[in-house]
């Protein structure tokens, strides 16, 4: 399952010549070229321990990963994913590492200020968050790999609580854009208030009596994204607190979004996950 069909992915390119597109990219609404700045030669490289002190801070709402010679980013705000490859990964390196803006070379500082005017990141550390690539423990088990579940009792109560939690999603997400979807369902958690105490077999249990019923609310057609949804509204109305997490690949690009609790998988089998890096967490 991907998240939606028929986008793109894009590079921002040097400037003066086409930016480099993916067709038929499964990625978020709207993707959008950010900028393009010039390609010049020489471009010096980020000397392992240079900058210190951070000037630069990235998007609160931006995120990104390394994947395989890119990098590749989420802006939740923009609905868009991009990456960074070549002289544009090395001058965001350099970027990240500067401990002053005056130090940049010109072609990086350029791309500073083309970053920072479209939002990507900002010079104010109290409406930023560090320049570090996103980072997840591996998960460590999979519900699809549960062996003899326990058989769950309650059908009835079950049905009730995804019949609730398929409508609050569905209402969700077509009133909300992207950005409004990922609060939404932040705050659903922070309603749900110390679940995280709950038990890696409780959950297990619950998710597998979600599962049980299914395929009386949603058919094959419907995307990893609004199962992830409905999923994260039926444990946190239980004072479940999981975690929704994004992934990307780059050969060919695609994303993918599942449900965690404490390293379990809990929508999705493990060979799937293995595929994607992380990018958000929600």
């Amino acid at each position: 399952m991907t998240l939606h069909s028929l986008k793109q992915v894009i590079t921002i390119g040097p400037e003066h010549s086409p930016g480099t597109f993916t067709a038929d990219a499964p990625v978020f609404a709207s993707c959008r070229r950010l900028s393009r700045i010039g390609d010049p030669s020489n471009i010096p490289t980020l000397a392992e321990g240079e900058g210190i002190m951070q000037t630069y801070w990235l998007n609160p709402n931006v995120h990104f990963c390394e994947c395989d010679d890119a990098l590749i980013f989420l802006d939740v705000t923009r609905d868009m994913y991009f990456r960074f490859t070549g002289a544009q990964r090395d001058w965001f390196e350099m970027i990240c590492a500067s401990s002053d803006p005056g130090d940049l070379p010109e072609p990086a500082a350029r791309f500073a200020d083309r970053l920072t005017r479209r939002h990507v990141i900002t010079r104010s550390k109290t409406a930023g968050k560090p320049l570090l690539a996103t980072a997840f423990a591996p998960p460590r088990a999979c519900l699809s790999q549960r062996v003899d579940p326990a058989p769950h009792s309650r059908a009835l109560e079950t049905a009730l609580g995804l019949s609730v939690a398929a409508l609050s999603s569905w209402i969700m997400e077509r009133s909300r854009n992207f950005e409004g979807v990922v609060n939404g369902v932040a705050h659903w958690k922070q309603q749900a208030g110390t679940g995280q105490c709950a038990s890696v077999e409780h959950v297990m249990e619950q998710a597998t009596g979600f599962h049980a019923l299914t395929p009386y609310f949603f058919s094959t057609r419907n995307a990893c994204r609004f199962r992830s949804i409905v999923l994260m509204k039926y444990l946190t109305r239980l004072g479940i607190v999981p975690d929704w997490v994004f992934g990307v690949r780059l050969c060919p690009f695609g994303a993918h979004c599942w449900v965690e609790y404490n390293g379990v998988i809990l929508n999705e089998n493990s060979d799937t996950v293995a595929e994607f890096r992380p990018i958000m967490s929600v």
